[in-house]
């Protein structure tokens, strides 16, 4: 495991849940993540046709936006510290992959 507990933990207990939101690099790095860990992460999203592909910003509604998408996020963290990833990988909702990760890394970096 690269990332600390503390990170982790402090990661998942703010946006654990979330697998939709596209959070600005420099806020995980402030949470204890190295920066080589948050860069492996980020890229260019765009939005696309369908409302749940828009990505909204506070100004309105951005084509494109650079950030780390919080579900591939947790299964970075998941894929870092070894946790089971076969529950979340069999659920279709966004948000039921975050819960399930969430719960899984949780289990995993508890019991290290």
């Amino acid at each position: 495991m690269t990332q600390t507990k503390e990170a982790i933990e402090k990661y998942l207990h703010q946006y654990g849940g979330d697998g939709w939101t596209i959070l600005k690099p420099m806020s995980l790095v402030e949470m204890g993540f190295t920066p080589e860990f948050v860069q492996k992460h980020t890229k260019i999203h765009e939005s696309g046709d369908a409302p749940k592909d828009t990505i909204f910003i506070e100004n309105g509604i951005a084509a494109k936006l650079q950030g780390v998408y919080c579900l591939e996020f947790l299964y970075g963290i998941a894929n870092d510290c070894g946790a089971d990833q076969t529950e979340a990988k069999q659920k279709t909702g966004r948000g039921f992959q975050a819960g399930c990760l969430c719960r899984s890394v949780l289990k995993k970096i508890r019991s290290s």
